[in-house]
């Protein structure tokens, strides 16, 4: 939160963010969140990226990939 505060710009939180979910602290010192029906990010190599085509096929190219949330778990 003290670096959206001092770059006075949102900054993600990586931590509370889900394939459903992405959340940003605020430079008024509050988290903001914004959800999605339907996974719109994966992790891949501990970061998110966008849901879109780079995700590309999964191994062996069939079936689909499973959703962020089966595969990351939240440390609360």
């Amino acid at each position: 939160m003290s670096a959206a505060v001092r770059q006075q710009a949102p900054v993600i939180v990586e931590g509370l963010t889900t394939g459903t979910r992405e959340v940003s602290a605020q430079p008024d010192g509050t988290l903001k969140a914004v959800l999605s029906a339907k996974p719109v990010r994966a992790l891949q190599a501990g970061h998110w990226v966008g849901a879109g085509r780079r995700l590309g096929r999964p191994p062996g190219g069939r079936g689909s990939w499973p959703s962020s949330e089966a595969v990351t778990r939240p440390h609360w």
